[in-house]
């Protein structure tokens, strides 16, 4: 907040005598975060606490993910920058966020196509880190993190979308469909129920083995949190 704000705050506001207990309080809290010497900092429940300058960075590849800026498609930066803002509810201003768009872009974890002259003049999409694992950058590596974990996410939702289809072809009845008899109908009755029986039997196969895969994805996110660098 800048000072003139700040000041237009304090002539409005309603005064509200403090404690000697809160005063203290509010002193020592201040004293905290000038001691961090941070640049950016963010509520977290209801205490103000001092954060890395890539704490949204994350956020900022999600949703360029989300709104499909990958395998060479582009989205206005923008768009990414009003996504990541509106799908957080975030306080801070959009040129933070782009500033951190444009860091991304920087250390290869993002590619762009357009000027950077300002926000709405150029497109922005992920990009695969084309370097050796080891001169990832850490940006690079976030960025392939994300995209682990958003694969993660669809292929959960694909899971659960699938799993109710399943049982409700599986409780279909293709002799109850209403259709009249014949010794034609019934040949075809027939075929129904016996694709159904043979596509319920390769899907469990298939099920199996996505689940299968999803706990793997699940371990290695696991093991890269516990192992990630504290900033």
């Amino acid at each position: 907040m800048t000072s003139d704000k700040l000041q237009i705050v304090l002539d409005t506001a309603e005064q509200v005598p403090l404690s000697p207990q809160d005063q203290a309080g509010y002193r020592a809290d201040w004293q905290r975060l000038v001691n961090d010497d941070g640049f950016l900092r963010v509520l977290q429940g209801e205490r103000l606490c001092t954060v890395p300058e890539s704490y949204y960075d994350a956020d900022i590849l999600q949703a360029a993910y989300r709104l499909e800026a990958r395998h060479g498609f582009f989205k206005k930066s923008a768009r990414i920058i009003g996504e990541v803002i509106g799908m957080g509810e975030l306080t801070v201003s959009d040129s933070f966020i782009e500033y951190r768009v444009r860091h991304l872009i920087q250390e290869g974890a993002l590619t762009y196509s357009g000027e950077l002259d300002a926000m709405r003049n150029y497109s922005i999409s992920l990009v695969d880190a084309s370097t050796s694992e080891e001169q990832w950058s850490h940006e690079q590596r976030l960025a392939k993190i994300v995209k682990l974990k958003s694969l993660l996410h669809e292929m959960m939702e694909i899971n659960i979308a699938e799993s109710g289809f399943m049982e409700e072809l599986r409780q279909l009845d293709a002799e109850g469909l209403g259709a009249s008899v014949s010794s034609n109908q019934e040949t075809v009755t027939t075929s129904i129920q016996s694709q159904i029986e043979d596509f319920m039997s390769s899907y469990h196969h298939h099920q199996e083995q996505r689940i299968s895969l999803m706990g793997s994805l699940e371990k290695v996110l696991t093991q890269i949190d516990e192992t990630a660098p504290i900033e």
